[in-house]
């Protein structure tokens, strides 16, 4: 009874922790895909702008 109680216990800690460890790698991953994405989105909108800044002085200059 002892014995089976500890094993009980240990499969369902040991299932707990898989779920939990597989759901939160789940959510890391999606949110590390959506860091990446907004990543090159603002890395894109500052090339951008650096671009319509050299434009703008060229005109400017011109």
């Amino acid at each position: 009874m002892f014995v089976t109680g500890i094993t009980g216990v240990t499969n369902s800690v040991i299932f707990w922790h898989f779920h939990n460890f597989f759901y939160s790698f789940s959510a890391f991953w999606i949110f590390r895909q959506f860091w990446m994405v907004t990543m090159n989105l603002n890395a894109a909108y500052r090339v951008i702008c650096i671009g319509r800044s050299i434009l703008n002085a060229g005109r400017n200059n011109a």
